[in-house]
Formats: structure tokens, sequence, C-alpha cells
């Protein structure tokens, strides 16, 4: 595998498979949460689109789109809410709300304020990027003339 394919996969695996989970668990018929409580239930909608905002942000960021990254990786989390509570609807005992893509509009924002918080610190400390650490060894291997 080359080094760019690599760099790529470990970038946007981990938000196609975090994507992919949140699809199986919407796709579930009739599900019964056992969170129980409303706080609860919503909060988890915050948590897993947090989630993927902050892996959404880590490729875009690793893909050298930085700060502009941040509203990229907001317009796909939130389409993606939306796609699935439109998903939602055509599962039975489902439904999708306005009300849940608000709380996962909330996850988005919640999830790239503690990534580019993280990533601040982080740099500040080690003067990398969260995305970029752990590719920089393979970013200009010995003998290999600078990347461009």
């Amino acid at each position: 595998m080359r080094r760019d394919s690599w760099i790529r996969t470990r970038l946007w695996l981990p938000v196609l498979l975090w994507a992919a989970l949140i699809f199986a668990i919407s796709h579930i018929p009739h599900l019964r949460s056992p969170l129980g409580s409303f706080s609860l239930r919503k909060g988890a909608h915050i948590v897993e689109y947090a989630v993927l905002a902050g892996l959404l942000a880590r490729g875009f960021d690793g893909a050298g789109c930085e700060w502009m990254g941040a509203l990229y990786a907001f317009a796909a989390a939130v389409a993606f809410g939306a796609s699935d509570e439109l998903h939602q609807v055509f599962v039975p005992g489902r439904h999708g709300t306005l009300s849940d893509l608000r709380y996962d509009a909330a996850g988005v924002l919640t999830g790239l304020i503690f990534y580019w918080v993280a990533r601040a610190v982080h740099g500040k400390t080690t003067g990398t990027t969260l995305s970029s650490e752990p590719f920089d060894r393979f970013s200009n291997p010995p003998g290999m003339p600078p990347r461009s």
C-alpha cells in the first residue's frame, strides 16, 4: 500500500466505521433504548454526533483543510444526521424528528469545539496537529526528498 493511501485510510476509515455504526443502530426496527430517560437518550444523540464531528474534523484537518475543515465537518455531519433522521422514517417502529436533528447538530458543535481545543493544546505542546502526528514518521523517510 502506498504511503498516501495508508495515511488517507487511517484518517477516513474511522469516520466510515462510526457512520456505519450510527446507520446500523438507526436501522434496528422498534428499538427500545436501554437509556430510559429523555435526557440520556438525547445525550446519546449529542455524544454519537460529537464523535462523528471530531473524526470528520480530524480527516479534513489531515487532508490539509485545517480551519476550513471545521466547516466541512459541520456540513457533512449535519447532512449525515438529516439523512439518518430521514432513514428512520422508513424503519418500522422508528421515526425521524427535527428535534433529534437539533440534538445531533448540538453534538456536532460540541465535537468540533473539543477537537479544535484539543488540537490547539496538543499543537502548543508538541508542534504537531492531532491528525498529522501519527503520520509524521511516514511523511519524509530518510533518503527521500521532502514532500511538496
